[in-house]
């Protein structure tokens, strides 16, 4: 699975020279079905490619589309003022009661 735009580009520099040996194998095979049999395995890596690179696309969009609809600043907090968002706890304890490690009891801030 692609995990980066590095290893995108990757992905394309192989899908590229798949291509290329498939129409290098059509040009050297004249008959239909020896050329079926033998560009099989290309065709699918061509498939298996294209495939790895639409997911990762459509996975770098939707990344992308949820950034943008939900600003956040480094709080996570929406600066634009909308109180729809809850806020992001710290450390995953909640701001508004904070165990006190001492005696067991709560604190509220």
């Amino acid at each position: 699975m692609i995990c980066n735009d590095e290893e995108l580009k990757v992905m394309r520099e192989q899908l590229g020279r798949a291509e290329r040996a498939l129409a290098s194998l059509r040009s050297e095979i004249t008959n239909e079905r020896n050329f079926a049999v033998f560009s099989e395995a290309y065709v699918d890596q061509i498939a298996e490619l294209k495939a790895e690179i639409d997911a990762y696309q459509k996975a770098a969009k939707k990344k992308t589309v949820k950034r943008m609809a939900r600003p956040r600043n480094r709080r996570g907090r929406n600066p634009t003022g909308d109180c729809d968002a809850p806020p992001v706890p710290r450390n995953g304890v909640s701001r508004k009661c904070v165990p006190k490690q001492e005696f067991g009891n709560e604190v509220n801030l």
